[in-house]
């Protein structure tokens, strides 16, 4: 488990320091792992604050889905561009990359 996702009294702040950094750098690249267990997630309500707050800053319109990655009955299948941007994956386990707008 990484500390940021941890019960500790300091990961609260932590998050919110990752978050405002983010937020500041305006990373033109942004990858989302979509897996139950990314950043253990999976283990407890109180870090669904990470998915969340990252669900928000992709919805800000400032981004678009550029690729996506993702597990079909054991083949990768991956999406660009265009096929990208409306996709919805079929599995619950899939990576997007999203670029920052110009």
């Amino acid at each position: 488990m990484y500390d940021i996702t941890s019960r500790a009294v300091h990961a609260p702040a932590m998050k919110q320091e990752m978050f405002r950094e983010i937020e500041a750098a305006q990373p033109e690249f942004v990858l989302d792992v979509h897996d139950p267990f990314s950043w253990s997630v999976g283990f407890s309500p109180a870090e669904q604050s990470i998915r969340e707050w990252l669900d928000e800053y992709l919805k800000s319109g400032n981004y678009q889905r550029v690729a996506v990655a993702e597990n079909v009955a054991g083949q990768i299948v991956y999406r660009w561009d265009a096929n990208a941007a409306g996709y919805s994956p079929a599995s619950k386990f899939y990576i997007s990359v999203y670029q920052r707008k110009p």
